[in-house]
């Protein structure tokens, strides 16, 4: 009797410590959707870095910085050229992939009188091979980031 006794005890504990588990792994769950739901996804923790760019400075401004001069030095090595009348503006979309690829996306906006094609292929010609960087961070963890980047062309004077 004794043993029955013992053993109806140890599977009523038994099954309530299981059922504890379950409640315990559901409050956690419900924990981290809230404190997902606290994360403002449209904010970076930190921009991504160029290799000369001090993470414990203002790395925003030095990103900005190093990817408009990276953009014009290939846009200007390009073997391909567009002729233009006068300057002009466009800007483009760049992502930094989580694992800090560059990749030139698309043309966000440009001027009515530009062949956007003509403009499209120039930069998907130009953009590539961009060099590999430390992705942005959002709360110590690499994510992928994407940038609308100005771009200002300058009609060059050609000799013939």
């Amino acid at each position: 009797m004794i043993y029955r006794l013992s053993l109806l005890v140890l599977l009523i504990v038994l099954s309530s410590s299981c059922m504890n588990e379950q409640e315990r792994q559901q409050r956690a769950s419900k924990i981290a959707q809230q404190q997902f739901e606290k994360v403002d996804l449209s904010k970076l923790d930190q921009y991504p870095l160029f290799p000369n760019c001090d993470e414990m400075l203002d790395n925003k401004e030095c990103f900005s910085r190093e990817l408009h001069s990276l953009i014009y030095k290939k846009l200007a090595s390009s073997t391909n050229k567009i002729e233009l009348i006068k300057q002009d503006s466009i800007s483009i979309s760049i992502t930094v992939t989580k694992e800090g690829n560059i990749k030139y996306d698309s043309l966000v906006t440009h001027a009515h009188h530009v062949n956007s094609d003509q403009i499209t292929l120039f930069l998907s010609e130009a953009l590539t091979e961009l060099p590999r960087i430390n992705s942005a961070l959002k709360k110590d963890i690499p994510v992928s980031s994407s940038f609308i980047v100005p771009v200002v062309f300058e009609p060059i004077e050609v000799e013939y």
